[in-house]
């Protein structure tokens, strides 16, 4: 799927001589990154579409992808469980989005961002066998995760008062979809280790 037309993209962009042997691995990687982050993109937004909540389906997508990016977490064992099962996570967390904004469900929420604040903070950063972090990467990363945790929190408390819930909800799914994948991973490592 998505790493085919990767590899093929950069197969032809050696092929033009824009790129080298060496690079081609590395080009094919960084497309993939950007083909999927666009799909999940569009899913996003159709989902948003679908439940009248387009600019906070993009803003949960937008701020998930940032502290997905340093925190880390749990990974699909193959693209295509990947690809099925982020497309399910992406749905469920705008539908949360929505229901939260029709229900009224603030304090449950609240409670389960905080929640999640916890578990990133503790758990993060979260790298996995096939691409361990050293020593430094892990102190950089959990750095940017905690910066990216507090913008998120201070984003989601600011608009949660300024009474724009539908967008406070956006930004504490980014958090608690993270915090759920954080959990999976660790739980995977201590599986693992036994």
């Amino acid at each position: 799927m998505i790493s085919e037309l990767s590899a093929k993209i950069a197969a032809y962009l050696f092929k033009k001589s824009a790129i080298s042997e060496e690079d081609k691995e590395l080009y094919s990687y960084g497309f993939f990154v950007i083909l999927s982050r666009l799909l999940f993109l569009f899913v996003s937004a159709i989902f948003g579409l679908i439940f009248h909540v387009l600019p906070e389906s993009l803003m949960f997508f937008v701020f998930f992808c940032l502290i997905r990016s340093y925190a880390g977490g749990i990974h699909a064992s193959s693209e295509l469980r990947c690809t099925v099962l982020t497309s399910i996570a992406i749905f469920a967390c705008v539908l949360g989005i929505k229901l939260s904004e029709t229900y009224n469900a603030d304090y449950f929420l609240l409670s389960f961002f905080a929640l999640s604040l916890v578990v990133v903070i503790l758990f993060s950063p979260l790298d996995t066998a096939e691409k361990p972090l050293s020593f430094s990467e892990r102190k950089r990363f959990k750095t940017l995760s905690l910066i990216i945790s507090a913008v998120i929190a201070a984003f989601a408390l600011l608009f949660y008062f300024l009474n724009i819930k539908s967008y406070s909800f956006a930004f504490m799914f980014s958090m608690i979809l993270e915090s759920v994948l954080l959990a999976a991973g660790k739980i995977k490592q201590k599986a693992a280790e036994t």
